[in-house]
Parts: C-alpha cells; sequence; structure tokens
C-alpha cells in the first residue's frame, strides 16, 4: 500500500511538468513527418498535391527531483513482487521516445533529452547497461545508462544543452 501512495504523490509531482514535456516533444516531431509531392495520379484522383505523414509516437517520461547530480537514463528494472516494470515493457516495444528531465528549483528543467527508444532496442544496449543497483527500501532496483554513452551512440534525438528550451 505505501508504494501505491508513494507513486501516486511521484505521479501527480511529475504531472506538473506535463505541459513543457509537450512543448519540448511537439517541437521535434517534425523529425519524425515524411513529406512528399504527391503522384500524377493523386494529383489527378484526389487533388492531392504533396503527402504528409508521420508514424504514431508514444512518449515514456521521468522527471528527476531537483539537485540530482547525475545526468543518466535511469529505468526500473525489477521488483522483488516480480510486477512488470518499466523497462521490461521498454524492451517489449512498448515507447518511441522517452523524454528524460532534471526539474529546477526555480521551476522547469535544468536539463532534459529525448532518447530514441526504438533506436536504443536496434543497438541492444538494452542489455548492456552501465550499472545496476538497488534503491535503498529494496523495493525495486535500476539500470543506468550514461548520457554521454547514450550521446555517443546516436540514441539522443535531442538534448537541452543542444536545442534549449
Amino acid at each position: 500500500m505505501k508504494y501505491k501512495i508513494a507513486f501516486e504523490e511521484d505521479r501527480q509531482w511529475a504531472n506538473q511538468f506535463g505541459l513543457l514535456i509537450r512543448q519540448i516533444v511537439e517541437a521535434h516531431y517534425h523529425l519524425f513527418v515524411a513529406f512528399r509531392q504527391g503522384t500524377e495520379d493523386e494529383d489527378i484522383r484526389q487533388a492531392t498535391d504533396y503527402v504528409v505523414s508521420a508514424p504514431p509516437i508514444t512518449v515514456a517520461a521521468r522527471v528527476r527531483k531537483p539537485a540530482v547530480p547525475y545526468r543518466d537514463l535511469t529505468i526500473r528494472y525489477e521488483r522483488p513482487s516480480g510486477a512488470e516494470t518499466e523497462y521490461s515493457k521498454i524492451k517489449a516495444g512498448h515507447g518511441s521516445l522517452y523524454f528524460y528531465g532534471w526539474a529546477s528549483i526555480s521551476g522547469g528543467f535544468d536539463d532534459w533529452m529525448l532518447v530514441l527508444l526504438e533506436s536504443m532496442r536496434g543497438t541492444g544496449m538494452l542489455d548492456g547497461w552501465d550499472e545496476k543497483q538497488w534503491n535503498r527500501d529494496m523495493s525495486s532496483s535500476f539500470v543506468t545508462w550514461r548520457q554521454a554513452k547514450l550521446r555517443g551512440h546516436g540514441l539522443l534525438l535531442c538534448e537541452m544543452r543542444v536545442c534549449g528550451h
């Protein structure tokens, strides 16, 4: 029961950043959009000069509390209860992007990154984390990947220090 309360409190706190996360993701959505000239048949029969298409994008999001010094992607790996975790869901193919942000004391974010989960799955990096550890109360373990490693493997769509916002 105490984990459910903690989850609800954490989710409520993180939800205050929803609009900012939306703005950041929307600012980069154009990178997924394909734009092509319509075919002659499309033009003649459908009044279609151009076709714009984009895949559905699903976004996982995590906001770290202010003053967290580490700049890494940390994902819940396992629970003693055997409950499904964020890691297993991502490994199974869920999530296109991961918004990972570090909240600022003054509001907004001190830093953030958009991780390309599809690409991360494709590289096999989900099985090659930098560190695995249990949290203090032993309620779950986490695996981490350093931000620099993600950047080096081309897995960051964008990050605050490069893209701004």
